[in-house]
């Protein structure tokens, strides 16, 4: 391998990657698929009518996100001209068909129907490794909290508003909290004077920040869209919030001021419902963080005026 990194080839074009180490020396034998073919390692390297012929050449089976006609063509042509060979081609097609095969897909394209019983046990797995995961990222004491069976309760979703990912709003959240007895209203995305406004009406606020990859492209960071109502003093005046964090381990990293962070690796149901009983002290968050935090410690003071 060469020494500096910008003459290295990236790995969907770099023989010595798939085939000499993950073939010959690691004896792998499976499937290998392509980097997406929009990504900029593949196409800052060869031009768009080479990029399948080279993947594949240099040792992948599957091509990502191919343009379906013209990849096949320019694959046809690669063959004719003798740039790629049948035999090439033939043992990448045994290995997808071999896979497809051990998955039973001849037989079940999209798989065997699900029966009650096997959805019971998946969604119970599913519940089982949301619980075990929620993670405990900052603590002030906040959690678990007290709370009155009819306690009044705001929930907040913040995130970036018109995005396209699902769930938009995390509403299993507020479900799990009213069917335990509490008073629940919601806001989502507000204002920082509609929130400021709200909040001291409440027992507990449950501020929830949803920002996640794709939400806004090539990044995860809290902007100032999704923390504007934090503004104007909002921690020093409001004790009892909660933040929970939905799938980005990365929030204090811009917030490192927040008093306390929980955190999800998702805002599936699951999800949702295993941080509910953490927030409740059913469930004690056992959940290991695999990025390292910033080690920031802000005092909450009290100004006298004087």
């Amino acid at each position: 391998f060469k020494s500096d990194p910008q003459d290295c080839m990236p790995a969907t074009l770099c023989r010595k990657l798939q085939i000499d180490l993950l073939r010959k020396e690691l004896g792998f034998k499976g499937v290998l698929v392509s980097d997406a073919a929009p990504m900029i390692g593949i196409t800052s390297r060869v031009k768009e009518d080479d990029m399948v012929v080279e993947n594949i050449v240099n040792g992948s089976d599957v091509f990502l996100f191919a343009d379906p006609i013209k990849d096949f063509d320019r694959l046809m042509k690669a063959v004719r001209s003798k740039r790629l060979t049948e035999e090439r081609v033939y043992e990448s097609a045994g290995r997808v068909l071999e896979m497809k095969a051990r998955l039973n897909l001849h037989k079940h394209p999209f798989g065997e129907k699900v029966s009650m019983e096997m959805f019971h046990e998946h969604r119970n797995t599913a519940q089982s490794a949301a619980d075990k995961s929620i993670t405990l990222l900052k603590d002030d004491g906040m959690v678990p909290v007290s709370l009155n069976n009819e306690a009044k309760v705001l929930t907040v979703t913040l995130t970036y508003k018109g995005h396209n990912r699902s769930p938009q709003d995390l509403g299993i959240v507020d479900q799990e909290l009213i069917d335990r007895g509490f008073q629940v209203d919601h806001l989502y995305s507000p204002g920082h004077s509609e929130l400021l406004k709200k909040v001291p009406e409440y027992d507990m606020v449950f501020v929830n920040m949803y920002i996640t990859m794709h939400m806004k492209m090539g990044t995860m960071r809290a902007t100032a869209e999704a923390v504007m109502p934090f503004w104007r003093a909002f921690y020093a005046n409001n004790q009892n919030v909660v933040f929970t964090s939905f799938g980005n381990p990365y929030v204090l990293y811009e917030q490192p001021h927040l008093p306390n962070m929980l955190l999800t690796y998702s805002a599936s149901e699951v999800s949702q419902r295993a941080v509910v009983k953490v927030w409740l002290g059913e469930l004690e968050p056992e959940g290991v963080c695999p990025v390292l935090q910033p080690k920031v410690t802000i005092k909450r003071f009290e100004y006298s005026g004087k």
